[in-house]
């Protein structure tokens, strides 16, 4: 276990490199907006990571209460907390990862305790009190707590949810459903609703001490009177499933280790939080906090399997016994999501590796079936490295066929070594078995989503009429809308605000029978929710989407 100046350090990097990310294919947070990803299925609540959350970006709390510019080191010493979160139509989820070296409760006073709490202005109205406009709600569960008696502490909250709190060894993992029926009108659960949020972590190390409080976005400590204090957040509806989506790109990244002109926009971000050797409490060990961080995206087409890997790490190392020992970032394929359980068997499996500083392609190709290296730059960063990375189809071969909607066997890791002699410590995506390098069993399963908006989505002979899900969805600033009729006719395509008026035209005269796609760019208007509306002689069709700049 590090040293706590050390675990300050590493958060301090957090505090610098950490400013957006994205997953289920858009970006956590756009424009100063959190995305929040709609689940398609519900999370078992047992305070364990399920598949489900692994594609879902674990975002730290960094603003600690009463601090200024997240620079309070006592603070972050104290305690360290990442949060995960989803919706659907039926419960609002939280997974909440808390690394604490002393948990209290009971003091005077809940607030003062060890606990979680979120704040919800359902129509983020940014009042400055309370209740005003009946539109804000507060949550809290206080550590230890098997009951409700503490966790209805607002007037419009109509009941606790479902809940479950697991100790690990260095904190607690909590996770959580809100029904819709508790949260009614104060957080609508509806796509692309626009709702205030935020979420805090109380820390108390004992009962004379002053609690210690982390924030997702403010360090004002009013949260509890002032939603005007609160974040702004989307409820996506893009989907999260325990199937990682690879999005199709029509932009290949110019390599060269900087997230830069919208090349990445469409890609998801995965947090690697699985600690290898660590099953049981993967998500929050003091030797992964205070070690390194790593998150990465993905993306792909007919030509290259591209990645991007952001690594936070305050000691780098290289040239030790065994490359697989260095400070190294592997990828592991398997083209048929075989599952089988030996490396080579049905010839579907191949692992690619990048040590860290190599130029060069000598320690690279490490598999028989891997046929080159591909291309790729890294970039030293103030608190560790950047990877930016092409792997071209030719390499791959047959081990993972680079077509439209193909299921793969699919992992990430991030190697660290601080010294020669040091034991390695590995970051997965999914596992936290060592075996990757020899058992294709232990991935995760992705999906090579095909490209976004296409035509091809709809059927070739159409029957009824359709109108698509613009994608991306939110965008900035443009967008592809498909939509589809059974037989030539009239039609009309435009977009509206809010107030119903008609702000963009993007089809208006005949059309023919089958499927179409027209782009929108909606450059010159303001970020916000907007509606289109497919009209024909007669059928009116009406969809929403979310721009953001």
């Amino acid at each position: 276990m590090k040293s706590l100046l050390t675990v300050f350090a590493v958060i301090l990097a957090v505090v610098l490199c950490f400013p957006s990310s994205s997953n289920a294919g858009e970006k956590t947070m756009i424009g100063g907006i959190l995305q929040i990803p709609k689940a398609s299925t519900a999370p078992t609540i047992d305070g364990v990571l399920d598949p489900i959350w692994k594609n879902v970006t674990a975002y730290p709390l960094l603003k600690p209460e009463g601090g200024t510019n997240d620079t309070l080191a006592a603070k972050y010493m104290d305690h360290f907390t990442t949060f995960r979160l989803m919706w659907d139509a039926d419960n609002f989820y939280a997974f909440v990862s808390v690394v604490d070296d002393t948990l209290n409760t009971v003091q005077t006073a809940p607030y003062f305790d060890d606990c979680v709490e979120l704040f919800f202005d359902g129509f983020n109205s940014k009042f400055t009190n309370h209740g005003d406009g009946d539109s804000s709600v507060q949550w809290r569960w206080v550590y230890d707590i098997r009951d409700t008696s503490s966790l209805t502490i607002s007037s419009g909250f109509r009941g606790p949810g479902t809940w479950k709190w697991l100790k690990t060894n260095s904190g607690f993992n909590f996770e959580l459903a809100i029904p819709k029926a508790s949260l009614g009108n104060k957080a609508p659960l509806e796509d692309d609703h626009v709702i205030g949020f935020e979420i805090s972590n109380n820390d108390n190390d004992n009962a004379t001490d002053a609690q210690h409080v982390l924030h997702w976005w403010t360090t004002n400590g009013n949260t509890w009177a002032n939603p005007s204090l609160y974040g702004t957040a989307i409820l996506s509806s893009t989907e999260v499933s325990d199937m990682l989506v690879i999005p199709k790109t029509d932009t290949p990244p110019t390599l060269n280790g900087v997230m830069g002109d919208g090349e990445w926009d469409i890609a998801n971000e995965i947090s690697l939080n699985q600690h290898e050797g660590d099953p049981a409490h993967p998500e929050s060990t003091y030797t992964r906090i205070g070690d390194h961080i790593t998150t990465a995206f993905t993306m792909w087409d007919a030509d290259n399997f591209y990645a991007f890997v952001k690594v936070i790490d305050d000691t780098l190392n290289t040239v030790q016994t065994a490359p697989y020992f260095d400070d190294c970032v592997e990828l592991f394929f398997d083209g048929y999501n075989a599952k089988l359980t030996n490396h080579g068997n049905g010839d579907s499996s191949v692992q690619w590796r990048w040590v860290y500083g190599i130029d060069d392609t000598s320690s690279l190709t490490i598999s028989s079936g891997f046929k080159g290296p591909g291309s790729w730059k890294w970039l030293q960063t103030t608190n560790g490295f950047n990877l930016e990375l092409a792997i071209p189809k030719a390499s791959l071969g047959n081990k993972c066929p680079l077509v439209d909607d193909q299921v793969i066997g699919f992992e990430i890791s991030n190697n660290d070594n601080d010294n020669a002699t040091s034991p390695q410590h590995v970051l997965h995506w999914w596992t936290t078995n060592g075996n990757t390098w020899a058992n294709p069993s232990l991935y995760g399963t992705a999906l090579l989503k095909g490209g976004p908006g296409a035509v091809a989505e709809l059927p070739t002979v159409v029957t009824s009429y359709e109108l698509g899900q613009n994608y991306p969805n939110p965008f900035n600033p443009s967008t592809n809308i498909t939509f589809a009729l059974p037989k030539s006719e009239r039609v009309k395509l435009a977009v509206y605000n809010l107030l119903g008026k008609e702000v963009a035209v993007l089809a208006n005269g005949v059309r023919s029978a089958g499927p179409h796609m027209v782009s929108f760019n909606a450059g010159n208007l303001a970020s916000g929710v907007y509606f289109y509306k497919l009209q024909t002689e007669t059928t009116i069709l009406t969809k929403k989407m979310v721009f953001i700049k």
